[in-house]
């Protein structure tokens, strides 16, 4: 079953964008919602309203973000690898 997609509107730091898209509307709000709260943020913090240097600035942070999430999962897949290979022996005796 394929997604349909559709036209969204979302608004972010004060401007307004028509996005088509096959994910849900939850969910593209979700994700501009935290986009446009990371924006303000880092506005209020630098005193900058350059929306060019926020928008890098909140993409940059996002992919760090992004970074220790798949590091961290990583990590915990090694962890469960070890844990299986350790049953598996358990089981064996």
């Amino acid at each position: 079953m394929t997604k349909q997609a559709k036209k969204i509107k979302i608004t972010i730091f004060e401007e307004s964008y028509g996005l088509v898209t096959d994910e849900s509307e939850a969910h593209i709000l979700q994700a501009a919602s935290l986009v446009d709260t990371q924006m303000k943020e880092i506005a209020k913090h630098l005193g900058t309203l350059d929306l060019k240097k926020l928008a890098v600035l909140v993409a940059l942070q996002t992919m760090s973000k992004l970074l220790h999430a798949e590091r961290k999962i990583e990590v915990e897949n090694k962890i469960q690898e070890r844990i299986n290979k350790e049953l598996d022996k358990a089981l064996e005796l």
